[in-house]
């Protein structure tokens, strides 16, 4: 931004900015979960917006992030194909003679298949032939979600840790041995709004895990993607 000639007053985490983006621009009185999932990294912050004369006050009351997210969820649901495709076609990447070339065609199809399973239960995968001759296979939502379970449970960890320090700030003058022995669901049944943002937050089981720990929190997607579901 120095280098573009702007004036730097504060720079913001992206959770934060997409706080502002939608929050502010709602309106809305509550407690905020933003949850901005990307193809590099998940962010997420806890904010407090109240109305005043004019415009909202938000007060930020944490912002966690770890570097896992969708490019890791491609690479994940490709060794799953890849092994699914060794397994019940007999094609083995690593004997192909272009095997990078196949892996990464692999990869690309494995990013679409992401992409389509976010609005439909069942999809194909296959590979441009023009790339690569690699077999096609039929793939359900339901995979997706296996795949996904472990890095669900990392950004699970990331939400847990951003409530809690949340909570620290809450003004109710509870320690740290304190909050942590409050569960999880309780912490969770304080939010008003869950805000998912990036792209990869468009996995229905994203919004359905969300759902279970933030039970009364209406979810609102940051994007203006006209598939964006949270069936």
């Amino acid at each position: 931004a120095t280098l573009a000639g702007l004036e730097v007053l504060r720079l913001v985490n992206e959770p934060t900015a997409a706080a502002l983006a939608y929050g502010l621009d709602s309106g809305a009185q509550g407690i905020y979960a933003i949850y901005d999932l990307g193809g590099g990294t998940l962010d997420v912050a806890v904010v407090d917006i109240y109305p005043r004369p004019g415009m909202p006050e938000m007060t930020i009351l944490s912002a966690r992030g770890i570097a896992v997210a969708g490019d890791e969820l491609d690479k994940a649901l490709a060794k799953h194909l890849t092994d699914r495709l060794l397994e019940e076609c007999k094609f083995d990447v690593k004997s192909q003679t272009e095997q990078a070339l196949v892996e990464v065609a692999i990869r690309l199809a494995a990013r679409e298949c992401k992409e389509i399973l976010s609005t439909v239960d069942e999809t194909t995968f296959h590979v441009d032939p023009r790339i690569a001759k690699v077999p096609t296979l039929k793939i359900l939502r339901v995979e997706l979600n296996d795949v996904y379970s472990q890095q669900m449970q990392l950004a699970i960890n990331c939400v847990d840790a951003a409530l809690r320090e949340a909570r620290m700030k809450a003004g109710d003058n509870l320690s740290g041995p304190e909050i942590a022995k409050i569960s999880l669901n309780e912490l969770g049944a304080e939010i008003d709004f869950i805000v998912l943002a990036g792209g990869m937050s468009q996995i229905p089981k994203v919004a359905e895990d969300l759902q279970a720990l933030m039970p009364k929190a209406q979810i609102e997607f940051a994007t203006s993607d006209p598939r964006t579901s949270t069936s």
